[in-house]
């Protein structure tokens, strides 16, 4: 997988859709559709919510396996009384 296509699986973690993908990514929307489709074809899935479950389980988009385009996320702070 090129490293355009692991940004947009990050970008499909987030929930992102096609339209804020190509002005995250300052590519055209077909850009982001070709993308998409060659990501569901090397893992194949063909639904969003599936790359996103796959990604997922093999621990990608969690920001530990590579830097993305995406912030990291705020950490969640418990206060203990």
């Amino acid at each position: 997988m090129t490293a355009r296509e692991r940004d947009v699986l990050a970008l499909i973690c987030e929930g992102m859709d096609d339209k804020t993908m190509a002005r995250t990514l300052n590519v055209s929307g077909n850009t982001v559709r070709n993308h998409v489709a060659r990501v569901y074809s090397k893992i194949g899935v063909n639904r969003r919510v599936a790359a996103a479950a796959w990604a997922r389980a093999r621990g990608f988009g969690d920001g530990a396996d590579r830097k993305t385009l995406l912030p990291s996320p705020v950490p969640v702070v418990t206060l203990q009384p």
